[in-house]
């Protein structure tokens, strides 16, 4: 299988950085100030921090090969002239820079007092981190106000995705761990509740960008009415993948967390659920990759 850096670091960054994101607002409001401090809030924040370290040269890859694919070489090849040329005189060069610095100030969150003001620190570092990746994607394509419509629907679009993505992940981290004790069965049943509301304004700004994103790429282009394609393809695959990812946070919510902290052997079916919903948003995340990549127009 042939390895386009150009994909995989994207997927690689996409992968750490929405998480690192979503994490740090799921200790927030999933957990309480004294599980911040238990063993299950230990480990969100050795997460956090191994997702913030391995963001640096995950950074450095995505930006490297962008570099690449601009000058048709690659990344061994690209001219040391020409990464400080884009790294310092272009938007999307200054965009990888504040991420860089964000991702630092997540790690250092991390040695902060674990109660509250470290994830709050942690929650808006990585929410700056996550925007920057919209510089690289369709967002900026637009001028004028236009533009700055487009790349504000773009960065709602990967704040709530980050927002779902670590949410997932700290569901994992309490369901799993919910093998060996009571307490983390019942950490996760607060946690799914205290999301249930989350959970909805999440998948509102989801669709309202995706539409609005949507419309900037497909309609107001013009290119809409061109038959099925890579991108279109591609996008059906998305949007299929996003309806069952939906499906099963609401036999989550509305079958599942219910019966969660009563005990009522649901434990493995949500453990089930958590992990295929997880498994969907691996490949949703591949795709936004990919589709970053491709132009919507021929």
């Amino acid at each position: 299988m042939t390895i386009d850096p150009a994909l995989w670091s994207r997927f690689a960054i996409y992968l750490d950085v929405l998480p690192l994101f979503g994490l740090n607002a799921f200790a927030l409001y999933g957990l309480t100030p004294r599980d911040r401090l238990a063993p299950t809030g230990r480990a969100v924040r050795w997460w956090l921090a191994a997702l913030a370290l391995a963001g640096l040269p995950l950074t450095a890859w995505a930006f490297l090969a962008l570099v690449a694919a601009m000058a048709g070489t690659s990344i061994g090849m690209v001219d040391r002239d020409l990464i400080g040329q884009i790294a310092t005189g272009t938007a999307v060069g200054i965009a990888f820079q504040v991420r860089i610095a964000a991702l630092l100030v997540c790690a250092l969150a991390t040695l902060l007092p674990a109660r509250h003001a470290g994830f709050v620190v942690g929650t808006l570092a990585a929410g700056v981190a996550v925007a920057t990746l919209a510089w690289t994607g369709h967002g900026t394509m637009d001028d004028g106000a236009a533009g700055w419509v487009h790349l504000a629907a773009d960065i709602a679009h990967l704040l709530a995705a980050g927002t779902w993505a670590g949410a997932l992940l700290g569901f994992l981290l309490l369901v799993l761990r919910s093998w060996q004790s009571e307490t983390p069965r019942q950490q996760a049943a607060y946690a799914l509740r205290r999301f249930a509301r989350i959970g909805t304004a999440t998948v509102a700004v989801l669709v309202a960008s995706g539409a609005a994103s949507g419309w900037f790429l497909l309609i107001r282009s013009g290119s809409g009415v061109l038959p099925l394609d890579t991108y279109r393809t591609l996008l059906l695959a998305k949007l299929t993948a996003f309806v069952a990812m939906l499906l099963l946070a609401a036999l989550n919510r509305f079958r599942l967390t219910p019966r969660l902290a009563t005990g009522a052997g649901t434990q493995a079916a949500i453990r089930i659920s958590l992990l295929a919903e997880t498994g969907l948003a691996i490949v949703i995340l591949l795709l936004v990759a990919w589709l970053g990549l491709i132009s919507p127009s021929r």
